[in-house]
């Protein structure tokens, strides 16, 4: 019976089947250490007898091996446990040097890229990489968690429709069979129509915008969470479920995912369960007087203002997550409702 690497030191002093990949091999005088890499993690192999080592002679990183060995605890160890006296078998070897070396920090810069692109397959097993995608699960496994305790339903819409779902961004357009189609930059239309028969839907899933990827404000694919809820007695209900959300979401992920946030250096989480409100008037008044910088007549928050009221919310607040209301009318879309209150804003 197989066992994972996580489960290893529960076998001290027996002997145990690994199967997983090479991740790292080096030789130390007459030792070779052995790292194997599977779901559970990292364990490491240490291989004296010359015949075992000589089945790994020219194998590379990603090598598929069973290994059947004696589990010695060592505090010293990923785990705690290292596997002696191992027998080595090769079941899928890999000959090619690799691309990109798993084992080590992977390098983001932009003259890195395309390399990253073009062996992405190899740069998924470096387990910083693997830490991305395990905090994104949680993610959604919590917004999920949460939304469902709430009686929210979960629902699937199209992703290739009949035009625009709103204006202010490029569509991709395509021939779907003898008509033009377009792909979805959001399930807008289609939540609105199943609060008609839910009261409260959501959906996570893909949206696509005609931008260039080369800016932190646009993507032309990103994952998107929407929600909508009908029976509401006006917008502060929508910032009440959308403060709970984000407090408990945030505060569930930086518990539960701790050791892999701390080895991404995640910075440190600082929120409270409400959120400071400003109007974008507001904004505008203490950014120009803070830094300036005089932005009284923009429409919306520059990238800067954005980023400078989170930092003040932090300092005067101790909450980086911030409510900003009351944008110019000017600014609406065809689905913004105009404040009763202040016609000039939405």
């Amino acid at each position: 019976m197989r066992t994972l690497s996580s489960q290893v030191l529960d076998h001290a002093g027996k002997s145990v089947v690994l199967r997983g990949w090479l991740h790292k091999k080096r030789a130390m005088g007459a030792l070779m250490f052995v790292v194997l890499r599977d779901r559970g993690g990292l364990i490491q192999i240490v291989v004296k007898d010359e015949a075992e080592q000589e089945k790994l002679r020219g194998m590379q990183v990603g090598t598929v091996l069973e290994v059947t060995g004696k589990v010695k605890a060592e505090p010293r160890a990923t785990g705690g446990a290292e596997i002696h006296e191992p027998s080595l078998a090769v079941l899928v070897p890999v000959e090619a040097e690799p691309p990109i070396e798993i084992d080590k920090p992977i390098d983001h810069t932009p003259d890195n890229l395309d390399t990253l692109f073009e062996h992405r397959v190899v740069n998924l097993r470096n387990l910083d990489e693997q830490r991305i995608f395990r905090v994104r699960e949680a993610l959604i496994g919590s917004i999920r968690n949460f939304l469902s305790q709430n009686e929210f339903v979960e629902i699937q819409t199209p992703k290739l429709i009949a035009g625009a779902t709103e204006g202010g961004a490029e569509v991709f357009k395509l021939k779907y069979f003898d008509q033009e189609a377009t792909l979805a930059q959001s399930p807008q239309f289609y939540k609105q129509i199943m609060v008609g028969a839910f009261e409260r839907v959501f959906e996570i899933g893909p949206a696509f915008r005609a931008e260039p990827s080369l800016t932190t404000r646009h993507l032309a694919e990103t994952t998107m969470l929407d929600i909508e809820m009908g029976f509401i007695d006006g917008h502060e209900d929508v910032l009440k479920m959308t403060e709970q959300l984000v407090y408990s979401v945030l505060t569930s992920v930086y518990k539960d995912s701790k050791d892999d946030l701390e080895k991404l250096k995640a910075p440190e989480l600082k929120l409270k369960k409400e959120f400071p409100r400003y109007t974008v008037a507001q904004v505008h008044e203490m950014f120009t007087k803070g830094t300036g910088q005089d932005t009284t007549k923009e429409k919306d928050l520059i990238p800067a203002e954005e980023r400078w009221i989170c930092d003040y919310s932090v300092k005067e607040h101790g909450c980086e997550a911030v409510f900003v209301s009351e944008f110019p009318v000017e600014a609406m879309k065809f689905y913004h409702m105009v404040n009763p209150d202040n016609p000039k804003t939405v």
